[in-house]
């Protein structure tokens, strides 16, 4: 089981925009046209979908990713997606808000009270915008993350990140 802090239970998302405007179920995350998605593939599995730009973290100061996925298998594996979704931004941009978060001290303790294995930390960045392979390893370089890029359209079907454990 995923037991979390309160505070950040509190920000689960649950059904149709609760508790947050960009929840559009327990396993879909929608900001400005952008979605990813989770979807456990039986009762086995369990999915906590976090928004953490405007719930977690609700300050427009602070540099920030959209949303995390705790994803818990069958085998009781657990692995964590902090994810930015954009349209037509460039990068590095969503790669500095994905970093930000994931040096906060929050994220940091959730990782480690969680016990997730370094290898199945992921990042990710959804959007419209396709880096070349020089600049995405560049960035990738300079903050020392590999970042998994989910290339979609507008309108086009959600990706599941079920496809990328």
């Amino acid at each position: 089981m995923i037991n979390l802090d309160p505070n950040l239970e509190n920000c689960v998302c649950k059904s149709n925009h609760n508790p947050h405007i960009s929840c559009q179920n327990e396993y879909t995350l929608l900001e400005k046209g952008q979605a990813l998605q989770l979807k456990p593939a039986n009762h086995r599995e369990v999915v906590k979908l976090i928004p953490i730009d405007g719930c977690v973290i609700n300050n427009s100061t602070t540099s920030k990713c959209d949303g995390l996925f705790l994803y818990q298998n069958s085998k009781n594996v657990i692995y964590s997606f902090l994810f930015e979704l954009k349209n037509t931004e460039k990068w590095p941009k969503p790669v500095d808000q994905i970093d930000k978060v994931r040096n906060l001290d929050f994220y940091k303790d959730l990782i480690q009270s969680l016990n997730i294995l370094r290898k199945n930390e992921k990042f990710v960045v959804v959007g419209s915008y396709i880096p070349t392979k020089i600049e995405k390893q560049k960035i990738e370089s300079i903050y020392g993350i590999r970042i998994i890029s989910i290339i979609r359209q507008i309108n086009a079907p959600y990706p599941d990140l079920k496809n990328y454990i």
